[in-house]
């Protein structure tokens, strides 16, 4: 339940200490100017699943996409020009691109409004 006591609790666990600087430089990506086209639909997503948030020029990974946004024509950054941002449920097939060495994609491991926290 939201609190201000959980809240604190939350960022004084060591396991957000150990994961804030990953989270705070994946946001980085998403915080820089870079606007996506927006999609009407609505998806559902299971707070007790992982998924991968994928930034890449092209299909790496097999896995169906729950949504591909590409970059908006009048985004101010055009830093990511030709690449799609994919949100997919966690498989194999995306576990092995961050176990790839590669700079042909940017991939995040994330879970929704965990049930646990």
């Amino acid at each position: 339940m939201p609190s201000v006591e959980n809240f604190v609790q939350f960022h004084q666990d060591a396991r957000f200490k150990k994961a804030r600087p990953i989270r705070d430089e994946g946001m980085e990506f998403l915080t820089d100017g870079n606007l996506f086209e927006s999609i009407e639909e609505q998806i559902t997503l299971d707070s007790n699943s992982d998924y991968a948030l994928i930034l890449s020029s092209n299909q790496i990974a097999k896995s169906a996409s729950l949504f591909e946004l590409n970059l908006s024509q009048n985004s101010p950054s055009q830093r990511f020009k030709g690449q799609l941002l994919r949100l997919c449920p966690w498989s194999e097939d995306t576990e092995g691109l961050l176990r790839a060495v590669t700079n042909e994609a940017i991939v995040l491991k994330i879970r929704f409004f965990p049930e646990s926290s």
